[in-house]
């Protein structure tokens, strides 16, 4: 079995490959947790 061994070096935002593999992983529950927010919003609020 070969194993492949990434050896780029970070950029200065080190947390962006998770960053984007959280945003992946609960994007549909970001838009029904803000499209509920703004259905709940009325007009004075």
């Amino acid at each position: 079995m070969t194993w492949f061994i990434d050896r780029r070096l970070n950029g200065k935002n080190k947390s962006a490959v998770n960053r984007q593999r959280f945003l992946r992983r609960y994007k549909a529950q970001f838009k029904q947790s803000i499209s509920e927010a703004i259905n709940k919003r009325s007009v004075t609020d």
